[in-house]
């Protein structure tokens, strides 16, 4: 009798350990935008990895700038490639953590400084609805959903898991016009 209790109670525990792990990305992500509404710097920047967020704007602007140059010709390829001269420190600037604070409270990541974007009041900005892309267990990608509008025009923000349970976010999908 001891002995299928001890078997119910270690399934049990199996079972809470493997749905901790499986739903662990959207417990991150929910205090992530917690962490974002309250502007609690030090809890959202423990979950951030800012080194890998930047490189993956940078990678994903270069590409597209660089497709800009090969289709385009005269003033627009020069345009392009100065512009891809411009990239890195751009990125740099602009993919702050009140910049990607900001991001998370929107659902949307907005180029322009976030010091000169106007701030949003808690009442007249609703929290965003997510949906999730689960490409592998050991990344996730989380996009803003609209009523009526495609996860293919939102930014998907990609978070990665780094040990047992625990998530970061490491990366944009900015979505090409």
């Amino acid at each position: 009798m001891h002995v299928k209790r001890a078997l119910v109670l270690v399934a049990v525990v199996v079972a809470a350990v493997v749905a901790y792990w499986y739903y662990s990305p959207y417990v991150a992500m929910h205090a992530l935008q917690r962490a974002a509404q309250q502007k609690d710097a030090e809890a959202f920047n423990a979950r951030v990895d800012y080194a890998r967020l930047r490189a993956s704007v940078k990678e994903q602007f270069a590409a597209a700038l660089t497709e800009k140059m090969t289709n385009s010709s005269g003033f627009e390829a020069l345009g392009a490639a100065l512009g891809l001269a411009l990239v890195n420190p751009m990125i740099d600037a602009l993919v702050s953590p009140e910049a990607v604070m900001q991001a998370m409270q929107r659902g949307e990541f907005d180029l322009r400084s976030p010091q000169k974007s106007a701030e949003p009041s808690q009442e007249s900005t609703p929290r965003p609805d997510w949906t999730f892309e689960r490409p592998s267990t050991d990344r996730i990608i989380a996009y803003r959903r609209d009523a009526g509008s495609d996860t293919n025009e939102a930014v998907g923000f990609v978070f990665e898991r780094s040990g047992f349970a625990d998530w970061k976010l490491t990366g944009l999908r900015i979505p090409r016009p």
